[in-house]
C-alpha cells in the first residue's frame, strides 16, 4: 500500500472533463495535521484549526455556510475562490494567537453575510487578494498582530475595510 497525493491541478490538466467536489461538516484540523483543499468544496458548518495544525487551500473554490476558527494554528490560502453562504460569526476567518496567516492571490466574496477577517495576534501576510461585500464589520481587523499587505483590493466594504487597534 503506497500513499501519496496528486493534486486537483494536475488531474485536470490531464483529464480536463474530470469534476470531484468534496463536502464537509464542522472540518476540525487537530495538533500535529495538515489538510489540503485544492478542488471544489462546500464547507456546511465551521472550520476549526487547532494550535499545531495547518490548513492549506491551494487553487480551491470554497463555498461555506459558517465561519472559519484558528487558535495558534497556521493557515495558508493561495490562488483561490472563498464565498461565503452563510455566517453567523462576525468575520469569516478568526484568528488567535496565530504564528502564521497568509492569504495571495485570493478571492473572498462575504458576501453581505460578514466581516472578513479578524486577527487577534500573530503573523499575517496579505498579496494580491481581493475582498468584497462585508456586512456589518470592516473587511479586515488586526488587534496587536503584525501584518503585510500588499496589491490588494477592497470593494463594497458596508463598515469600512482596515482596522487596526493595539
Amino acid at each position: 500500500y503506497v500513499d501519496y497525493y496528486i493534486s486537483y491541478t494536475i488531474l485536470r490538466y490531464f483529464f480536463s472533463d474530470f469534476y470531484l467536489e468534496e463536502t464537509y461538516q464542522n472540518l476540525h484540523v487537530g495538533l500535529g495535521e495538515r489538510m489540503i483543499l485544492d478542488k471544489p468544496v462546500v464547507v456546511n458548518g465551521n472550520v476549526t484549526v487547532e494550535r499545531g495544525g495547518t490548513l492549506e487551500m491551494i487553487d480551491a473554490d470554497i463555498r461555506i455556510h459558517g465561519a472559519v476558527y484558528v487558535d495558534g494554528g497556521r493557515i495558508s490560502i493561495k490562488n483561490s475562490r472563498i464565498i461565503v453562504e452563510e455566517c453567523e460569526s462576525h468575520f469569516l476567518l478568526n484568528v488567535r494567537d496565530s504564528a502564521f496567516i497568509q492569504l495571495e492571490n485570493t478571492m473572498l466574496d462575504c458576501n453581505f453575510q460578514c466581516g472578513g477577517v479578524s486577527v487577534k495576534s500573530g503573523h499575517v501576510i496579505i498579496t494580491e487578494t481581493e475582498f468584497c461585500r462585508s456586512k456589518q464589520q470592516t473587511m479586515l481587523e488586526f488587534v496587536d498582530a503584525e501584518v503585510n499587505i500588499s496589491r490588494c483590493s477592497f470593494l463594497e466594504g458596508r463598515a469600512g475595510f482596515i482596522r487596526i487597534l493595539g
